[in-house]
């Protein structure tokens, strides 16, 4: 995983969670959904480069259109719902990141932390598949 993104932000959140400030929050938030969008990037890059330049829009959108195009040559639909979880978890980094309006609390760390894992967990099936499709 590029630069364990994963495992810096939970042991972020847990040293410093019984302070509960926002900034640890918003930037294990980030951190999180950062670990499974340079994980799927990475893979894409090796594996489908030429996929990814068809699409014209931001390299956060060009990843989720890049599964979904993925999902209808495969006939693999886990790769729509790989599309989806990203989608979902880039929202959430938005709001973190961006939405200072918005506040955010331990909670919103613990799920990101579960939908994350769930996310990689997701992917890695889904890259072993590829690797044993004929």
């Amino acid at each position: 995983m590029p630069c364990d993104f994963q495992t810096f932000a939970v042991d972020l959140y847990e040293e410093r969670k019984a302070n509960g400030d926002e900034a640890t929050i918003r930037t294990c938030i980030s951190r999180l959904y950062y670990s499974i969008y340079h994980a799927v990037l990475r893979w894409l890059q090796t594996n489908n480069a030429d996929l990814r330049a068809k699409f014209k829009c931001g390299s956060h959108e060009r990843i989720q259109f890049s599964l979904q195009a993925i999902a209808r040559e495969t006939k693999k639909i886990q790769f729509n719902e790989l599309a989806l979880k990203l989608h979902n978890l880039h929202a959430r980094r938005c709001t973190a990141d961006y939405k200072l309006d918005q506040k955010q609390v331990s909670q919103h760390v613990e799920l990101m932390v579960k939908d994350v894992a769930r996310a990689h967990f997701l992917f890695n099936e889904l890259v072993a598949f590829m690797k044993n499709k004929p």
